[in-house]
C-alpha cells in the first residue's frame, strides 16, 4: 500500500500544470469572424391595391442562400405570407403577417440550417392600403 504523500503533490506541480494550460492557449487557433455576409436583389414586384398573389422567379436561380428578406419602397404594404420554393420541388411557407411602411424590411427568414440553398422562386400574398398614392413595389433580397 502506497503511503498518503505519494499522491499529495509536489510543489512545482501547479508550475507544470499552469505551463500546460498556458501552451494550450496559445497554440488554439483564434476565431476568425470573416466579411459580413452579402445581401443582393434576387427579384421584385409592384403590388396592386388589393389582395394580391404573386410568383416571382429568381433572376439567377443557380446563386444560393441562407436568408432571404423583404423590402418595401414607394409605399406600404402589408406581407400576409410567402412560398418559397427550391430547387427539387421542396418549399418552405411562412406566415409574415407584417405591414411594412416605405423603407421598411421584413424579418430575416433563415432558409435552413444545412446551409445555402437554390431559391428558384418566391410566391407572396400581400396587399396595400387603397388610399396610397403610389403602388408599393416589394423587393426580395437574398443573403449568400
Amino acid at each position: 500500500m502506497k503511503c498518503i504523500q505519494c499522491y499529495r503533490s509536489t510543489p512545482y506541480s501547479w508550475v507544470i500544470f499552469l505551463g500546460f494550460a498556458i501552451f494550450a492557449l496559445l497554440s488554439a487557433k483564434p476565431i476568425q469572424a470573416g466579411p459580413p455576409p452579402e445581401w443582393v436583389k434576387i427579384g421584385e414586384k409592384k403590388v396592386n391595391r388589393k389582395l394580391d398573389r404573386d410568383e416571382i422567379l429568381i433572376a439567377n436561380s443557380n446563386d444560393r442562400f441562407t436568408a432571404i428578406q423583404f423590402r418595401v419602397t414607394r409605399s406600404e404594404a402589408n406581407i400576409a405570407r410567402c412560398s418559397i420554393q427550391f430547387d427539387k420541388g421542396r418549399e418552405k411557407i411562412v406566415k409574415l403577417g407584417q405591414n411594412l411602411a416605405e423603407g421598411q424590411r421584413s424579418k430575416v427568414i433563415k432558409l435552413g440550417l444545412l446551409g445555402p440553398r437554390s431559391v428558384k422562386k418566391v410566391v407572396v400574398w400581400y396587399d396595400t392600403s387603397d388610399d396610397a398614392d403610389k403602388k408599393a413595389i416589394v423587393e426580395i433580397w437574398g443573403r449568400k
